[in-house]
């Protein structure tokens, strides 16, 4: 009869034990998993930095641009309307 309960826990543990190796094996696969994910958001990270930055300085560019745009185009309203008056003035001349 004992040696019937030791065979029993005999299959019991190395059942136990081939149990615990793959519960092992799934925690070094998601520990390797993990670094790979970290090393990932980490390049994500910079790369979010680096595009952010170069947002910045496209919008420092673009800035002063729309202003001198905006500025060019009152003064072309201004010799419109200054051409405008000339064209009257000249047919009222004539």
């Amino acid at each position: 009869m004992c040696t019937v309960c030791l065979q029993q826990l005999q299959a019991e543990l190395k059942l136990s034990w081939s149990r615990a190796e793959a519960v092992g094996t799934v925690q070094h696969q998601l520990d390797s998993t993990f670094a790979q994910l970290h090393s990932q958001l980490e390049v994500d990270h910079h790369n979010v930095n680096c595009l952010v930055a170069a947002i910045a300085l496209l919008c420092g560019t673009i800035y002063p641009l729309t202003v001198r745009a905006s500025q060019l185009a009152a003064q072309r309203n201004l010799l419109v309307t200054q051409l405008q008056r000339f064209d009257t003035f000249k047919q009222q001349v004539i």
